[in-house]
Order: C-alpha cells, then sequence, then structure tokens
C-alpha cells in the first residue's frame, strides 16, 4: 500500500469526517508482525523483553506499528513454578495492536479464553498455514503500511528431512513433524515447516515483504533460505542456537522508528545490543547442586535476499566438483568432511558423546564456506579453491550486517549459512520402517528441496562415506582462551 500526498490525504480526511462512512487508516511506515508461542520462560521474555520494553516508544501510528499474535505455553509441570506468563493464562491466544496506549494487563480480555473458548484456543495450531496466513492477512487490514516485517517468536529447528516435506499439513494421517520454523506446544510439538510458512505468506495477499525475521534457533541454512528467498527484501537469521532475552527484536523496532529502514536499523542494533548479547553465550545454570557452565558460539546477519542466487550456483559447483573428485581424493575430502564446523551437536540428556552418536542425523547443520576453505586445503584443486572464493564473495556481498559471537575453543573467526551434510548410509537409511515418527527418508525428504533441485546438493550426500560425528563444534570445548 503506497501513502497518498498530503493534498488527497487533507481531502481524505475532511471526506472521512463525515457521517456514516468507514475509518480508513491510513499506511505506517512498517508494520511489524510478531507472530509465537514458545512456552516456558519464552512467554515472560516476550512479556518483558519485547512489548513492556518497545511499547513507551509507539507513539506514532504513522511510523511503526506492531500487531502481536501470542500462544501462551503450558504451565511447568513442577508445582514449585508457577506460570511465567502474567498478562494471560496457559494456552490462551492473544492478538492485539501494541502500541503506548495498550494496556497489557488487559489483553487477555480480549483472548479467546476470556470469550469462553478455552479448549478451541489450546486445539487452535500455530503450526497451520491458514493461521499464519489468516493473521497476515487481517492485521494488514487494520493496520496498513508501506512495508511489511513478519517476525517469527518461537524455537526453530531449521529442517528435518524426515518431516519436512511439501504438502505434509495437508494430510491428515501425517505424524507431527519434529523441527521447523515454529512448534505449538499444545499440539505435540506439531511444527510450522519452511514449505508452510511460504505457502501462508504467498496466501496473505501481501505483494512482498521488506524483511523476515527469525527471532528462533537454527534459520539460517541454505535450504530454509533459498526456499524462502523470493518473500522478502531481507531475512534475519542466525546458523547457531540463538540466545535472546527479546533484546534482538526491540532493538531492530527501535531502529526502524529512528533509521526508518531495515539497513541502518540492523546496524544500531547490533550497536546497542553489544556487548551483553554476546556474554549471554556463555551459560551458568544450576543443576542438581552443581553449577554447570556451557561455552556457545553464535551468530547474527542481515541478509539481501536478491544475493543468494550466488551462493546457491556455487553450491552447485561445490557439489558437482566433490562428486568429479571423490574416486581420486577420498581421504583428502574425508578429512575436510571430518573436521568441517557443525553448529549444533545434539547429545541426549547430557551423556557422553559418544552414546549420541545414533543421534547424528539430528541437526545436521555444517558451515558451507569452512567446508569449501577445508576442501581446497585438503585437495589442493585448483578448480575447488576458484569454487571457495566464489563462495566467500558471494556470501560477502550478501550479508549486509552480521555479528559473530565466540565463547568456546571450538570455533571459527567468522560464521557463514549452514548446509545438510549426511554420510550415504544415513542418507539412504530406511527410516519409514523403523518408526512411525517419520514421514520419509533422509533421501527422499532432502531431494524435495528447492536447494536440491538448484544444486544436486543431496547427489553428495549419497555419495558421501564419511561420518558426521565428532566434529568442531558450539559448546564442544572449554572456555576460548
Amino acid at each position: 500500500m503506497q501513502k497518498m500526498d498530503d493534498a488527497k490525504a487533507k481531502d481524505f480526511d475532511a471526506w472521512n469526517r463525515k457521517d456514516n462512512l468507514v475509518n480508513v487508516p491510513q499506511p505506517a511506515r512498517y508494520t511489524v508482525f510478531v507472530y509465537g508461542n514458545a512456552g516456558g520462560t519464552m512467554d515472560a521474555i516476550i512479556e518483558y523483553g519485547f512489548w513492556e520494553k518497545i511499547q513507551p516508544l509507539l507513539k506514532d501510528h504513522n511510523n511503526v506499528r506492531v500487531v502481536c499474535f501470542y500462544k501462551y505455553g503450558k504451565k511447568p509441570s513442577d508445582e514449585k513454578n508457577s506460570h511465567p506468563g502474567k498478562y494471560a493464562d496457559p494456552g490462551d491466544i492473544v492478538w492485539f495492536e501494541l502500541n503506548d496506549t495498550t494496556n497489557l494487563e488487559n489483553i487477555r480480555n480480549g483472548g479467546l479464553q476470556a470469550y469462553g473458548y478455552e479448549k478451541e484456543a489450546q486445539a487452535m495450531k500455530l503450526c497451520d498455514p491458514k493461521t499464519v496466513s489468516a493473521f497476515i492477512q487481517i492485521s494488514s487490514l487494520v493496520c496498513p503500511a508501506e512495508q511489511y516485517v513478519f517476525s517469527i517468536w518461537g524455537h526453530g529447528n531449521g529442517l528435518n528431512p524426515l518431516n519436512d516435506v511439501p504438502g505434509k499439513y495437508e494430510d491428515p494421517a501425517a505424524a507431527s513433524a519434529t523441527r521447523g520454523v515454529i512448534g505449538d506446544e499444545w499440539n505435540e510439538g506439531e511444527q510450522l515447516d519452511m514449505y508452510e510458512l511460504s505457502a501462508a505468506i504467498r496466501s496473505a495477499g501481501l505483494n512482498r515483504l521488506n524483511t523476515i525475521f527469525f527471532h528462533n534457533c537454527l534459520m539460517g541454512n541454505m535450504e530454509t533460505l533459498t526456499e524462502l528467498r523470493g518473500l522478502s527484501d531481507y531475512i534475519v537469521a542466525s546458523a547457531h542456537l540463538l540466545e535472546s532475552e527479546g533484546e534482538l527484536l526491540t532493538e531492530y523496532v527501535r531502529g526502524l522508528l529512528e533509521k526508518g529502514n531495515t539497513e541502518d536499523a540492523i546496524a544500531q542494533m547490533f550497536e546497542r545490543v553489544r556487548p551483553a548479547w554476546d556474554q549471554s553465550y556463555h551459560d551458568i545454570e544450576e543443576d542438581n547442586g552443581q553449577i554447570v557452565e556451557s561455552w556457545k558460539n553464535g551468530d547474527y546477519k542481515l541478509i539481501r535476499t536478491a544475493k543468494l542466487d550466488a551462493i546457491i550456483s556455487a553450491a552447485k559447483r561445490l557439489a558437482d566438483r566433490l562428486l568429479a573428485l571423490y574416486p581420486t581424493q577420498r581421504e583428502a575430502i574425508d578429512k575436510a568432511t571430518k573436521e568441517v564446523y557443525r553448529f549444533n551437536t545434539y547429545i541426549q540428556n547430557k551423556q557422553s558423546p559418544e552414546k549420541s552418536i545414533v543421534f547424528t542425523y539430528m541437526f545436521p547443520f555444517f558451515d558451507l564456506a569452512d567446508y569449501a576453505h577445508l576442501l581446497t586445503k585438503e585437495t589442493g584443486d585448483a578448480e575447488m579453491a576458484a569454487i571457495s572464493a566464489d563462495l566467500d564473495k558471494a556470501f560477502s556481498e550478501a550479508f549486509v550486517h552480521y555479528a559473530d559471537v565466540n565463547t568456546n575453543e571450538q570455533h571459527l573467526d567468522h560464521y557463514t549459512l549452514s548446509v545438510c551434510l549426511a554420510h550415504d548410509k544415513l542418507y539412504t537409511a530406511d527410516f519409514i520402517n523403523s518408526s512411525s515418527d517419520f514421514l520419509r527418508n533422509f533421501d527422499q525428504g532432502y531431494e524435495q528441496t528447492t536447494f536440491h533441485k538448484l544444486t544436486g546438493w543431496g547427489n553428495w550426500l549419497r555419495t558421501n562415506q564419511q561420518l558426521l560425528w565428532g566434529n568442531p563444534t558450539s559448546d564442544g570445548g572449554g572456555p576460548l582462551k
């Protein structure tokens, strides 16, 4: 929606003041949609870390408007812990415009439970693309803008080829996905995956978003970004597990208010949140009377989506070159595969890494540029070196602003985006017949991604014989000296 000139606006306002006419709002510069469900402490965090902090600044409805759709999580099973959210009850869904006059104490009065729909609220699936689409459509009519931002607040898990497949949600017999963009703990953790998010945004009727802002984990992967690249000018994402007490989204919206555009807003966001945000990756908690420290790495970046095609093109060349070299350079390539940085390694119940090796299929996300660098080093291949250089250039042009955080001795000086890696036995394993939790085998699911269709990356995963376990990883070693 475009803003009318001042003369027309004056005439419109005079006409609009006449009796019996509908009040049609003038578009703001930006409307930010915040859509989420997280549960646990995240309910309290969105309240004190975002709503309460940004609310006093939202004074001008012609500048930036914020619309929130939030589903409160379950009450903790431990009776000693009270429900951490204070503005609505567990399972309630609140949908409201946040501004300086919003009384947060009263938002529960507009929630579904206030109208007697407690069970319906709990059963409503945030992972249903129709819910996402309706939220965007109606909110854009009530709070129209020249530019729109869609922010996901929840627990992101990247891509799971075993469950994230096109059309999954339309199949009533399909098991709930275990990975995706955002989950709904009231519906067995069912997830909205990248295909469903894409369909929801496309069906919402907006021409294009300015920014998709992932305030959740592991969304900086090539598979997801390739799927979504045509929907917005920018995407903000992290390839790691994301640490935030709400400050990232708060300072981004503040930046839009003060700077008027996403690029300058993100630059200011990084200036305001650091160094406190960096320090949050060193975690200290008590576990059964013992102090447990973790030393994690992190990243966050503003990605110009128009520049993703160059990365995709270089990734295709990388996959082709790997297939060509593997018969004669397997030892060198296996060594590089064994050493590439993994963004998150799943260790079940804090047991020893050796006992969790069966979970190597979970979070199989590795740094794409680091992989190309190591392959170049180990193979000494001139063509591989050229591909690596082109990848570096493409990433440099795609990243408008970024921040890297290192607290662990296992780290990279700079993180790019992740790509899925797996060895041939895992990639072609018969998951479907081993468990009812899976919708597809790994290869069947992965080869439906747009990224594979453009690059043939799955052909490399079908060929690679090196197990991906024991790689350098976030929280994989001691503190960075």
